[in-house]
């Protein structure tokens, strides 16, 4: 995500390194305890995400002078506005809520020490201790459980999964709302307790790419492709995501599996795709997604449509033979599918020009 700024003339491109900012800071709980593994954002003119070491603490370099926020992705409420100079480092401590070991679940764990010994005792040690340290995870919750047979644990598990559940609804509701950020917090909430929640990680990627935070959406997505490797879905819209940012060779290996695995599908993932690619001035990339489109689903009538305009665009007004008779088929096809759909209109006037300027037969449509 870093930028380097180009230098309009070569003579005068000197070295800049020591001119660029950073920002250093710890992560703690509300009891002053270091959280180890949080996910930290800065938000500056384009938003950088990183993770807390075993200590709480985190550094990014390289940052471009200016204004930043910098926060807790778990919890909103955290953030700090920073200024960071050049050749400065910004120091910086958040507060961040939501982690820990709660009381109620303190309680939970003193009564089921207090039932254990020998190994499951020595287990559960172990475990509260990577707890005070920083975030875990369902999963070793379940292997505690399994392991010491620490039947009384199953209550905290319990009480997390329903925890979980509402939050994530939260997240929805959020989301619903058009608030991604608070949606995204939500979700980050989820994670903490849950980070396999394959669902969860596609929420956030989605809430950022609708910020417009495009490489945290990536990584949110990459994630979750990680865990789901076989969600036709979810390959699609991290295909779109890495074509907005311009990884279009990267976007088409998703698109491509999304459609090996939902073969039904194809039309509108390459459709997807093509709209994109028209938007971020890809003419000759979106033609070919527009084609896999209509050889996807012949019955998507938009693809044809969309095609016919991609090939005027692309080949430009000195049509070849075989262009402008693919066209003509094209408009003709989409007419069939669809008489009154929104782009009739406009297909029946560029079937017209193409007769005028080509003397083609007149179309039946």
């Amino acid at each position: 995500m870093l930028r380097a700024s180009p230098c309009t003339v070569a003579l005068l491109c000197l070295p800049v390194w020591a001119q660029v900012a950073a920002i250093q800071g710890t992560v703690e709980d509300e009891d002053h305890r270091p959280l180890g593994g949080v996910s930290v954002r800065i938000e500056g003119q384009d938003v950088y995400a990183l993770r807390t070491d075993v200590d709480g603490t985190f550094v990014f370099r390289s940052l471009a002078a200016g204004a930043f926020r910098v926060l807790c992705e778990a919890d909103p409420a955290s953030v700090i506005e920073v200024q960071a100079r050049s050749a400065e480092t910004a120091v910086v401590k958040l507060t961040c809520t939501g982690f820990g070991i709660p009381q109620s679940d303190r309680e939970i764990l003193d009564r089921v020490s207090a039932d254990l010994e020998g190994d499951a005792k020595r287990q559960l040690a172990e475990f509260e201790q990577t707890w005070q340290k920083g975030p875990f995870d369902w999963e070793s919750l379940n292997k505690v459980i399994e392991a010491g047979g620490a039947d009384r644990l199953k209550e905290l598990r319990d009480r997390w999964r329903r925890a979980i559940e509402d939050t994530f609804d939260e997240g929805k509701a959020a989301a619903g709302a058009k608030d991604y950020r608070t949606a995204v917090a939500r979700f980050h909430r989820v994670l903490v307790r849950y980070p396999g929640a394959a669902v969860a990680w596609a929420w956030v990627a989605d809430c950022y790419a609708k910020l417009g935070w495009l490489a945290p959406a990536q990584d949110a997505y990459a994630k979750a492709v990680q865990l789901k490797p076989e969600d036709a879905s979810l390959r699609n819209n991290y295909g779109l995501v890495l074509a907005r940012s311009g990884k279009l060779e990267g976007a088409l290996t998703q698109i491509n599996e999304a459609v090996r695995l939902d073969p039904a599908g194809g039309g509108r993932y390459f459709y997807n795709l093509g709209a994109i690619l028209v938007n971020s001035g890809h003419s000759l990339e979106a033609r070919e997604a527009f084609r896999r489109a209509v050889d996807s689903d012949p019955n998507y009538a938009d693809a044809h449509y969309q095609y016919a305009v991609s090939l005027a665009q692309s080949v430009g007004e000195d049509l070849r033979d075989k262009v402008r008779e693919e066209m003509r088929e094209e408009l003709l096809a989409y007419l069939r599918l669809a008489p009154n759909g929104q782009h009739a209109k406009d297909a029946r006037k560029m079937l017209q020009a193409l007769r005028r300027l080509f003397l083609l037969d007149e179309p039946s449509a």
